[in-house]
């Protein structure tokens, strides 16, 4: 079912997975303030249906992912502060809300990942690449720094390599992207939906309370000294067992007098 409010963007949900496809297969699926508005709605959407276990995240067409912010929506706004302030605090909502949805998410990088892609890329949980995938920060070479996809790849990659990207402004392909811990694993072009179906597959039999306490744990596990993450994750194991435990104690019981 298509559940989205722009053409810029194409959603379904079907048994416990949901799909956005960033809809701009001619602007190489560039961000514009449409796509993130479009994409924030439906991940609000997402975040209230229990049975959801997995958001897919992928462009239109096989030749981009996402090649970052659309440079005509910068010269819309560049001479207005206000504006200008608007989409890139849309952008940042929509990333941090892929970042911190309580479902996981998957990109499936179909092509170019460049500049604003990276930072799409960065803030969801796993990925598998095409083999003609392609990524990279080109700003350096456009006389700016790209200002979100620098925290990026700093908190993601090791230093040196994240400063190569930064500084030099090359290119690389899928396999040295699953190298540097962009992407976990590079599939032939022509199989990277059904890669991607297939780890759909198995991971919607998962309990999603366990994928959404699993994703959160990891997360606050990083803000945390190692002894103390040990001592939480524990904590929190006993939290979650004795919640599920009651669940199912509470569901027999209804049940059983039914």
């Amino acid at each position: 079912s298509d559940v989205c409010s722009s053409d810029l963007v194409l959603c379904s949900k079907q048994a416990g997975h949901a799909a956005i496809v960033i809809n701009r297969p001619e602007k190489r699926n560039a961000l514009n303030m449409e796509v993130a508005t479009g994409v924030l709605e439906f991940l609000r959407e997402c975040e209230a249906d229990p049975e959801l276990r997995l958001i897919t995240l992928t462009g239109a067409g096989d030749v981009a992912f996402c090649a970052g912010n659309d440079l005509a929506e910068f010269q819309k706004r560049a001479d207005h502060p206000g504006p200008m302030r608007e989409f890139d605090q849309t952008v940042l909502r929509m990333h941090e809300a892929i970042r911190k949805s309580n479902k996981v998410v998957l990109a499936l990088v179909n092509g170019f990942c460049l500049g604003g892609g990276i930072t799409l890329l960065g803030a969801c949980d796993l990925a598998i690449a095409s083999d003609r995938a392609e990524f990279g920060l080109p700003e350096v070479a456009k006389g700016i720094w790209p200002a979100m996809a620098t925290t990026t790849v700093m908190h993601q990659m090791h230093r040196k390599h994240a400063l190569w990207m930064i500084l030099t402004g090359k290119r690389f392909g899928a396999h040295e992207a699953v190298e540097l811990g962009l992407v976990n694993k590079v599939v032939p072009h022509a199989d990277l939906a059904a890669a991607g179906a297939e780890l759909v597959r198995e991971m919607t039999a998962f309990n999603p309370m366990v994928l959404e306490w699993g994703k959160r744990m990891a997360a606050e596990s990083t803000q945390m000294e190692y002894g103390l993450s040990l001592d939480h994750g524990l904590s929190t194991s006993a939290l979650f067992r004795s919640l599920n435990d009651s669940f199912a104690q509470g569901r027999a019981a209804f049940l059983s007098k039914k």
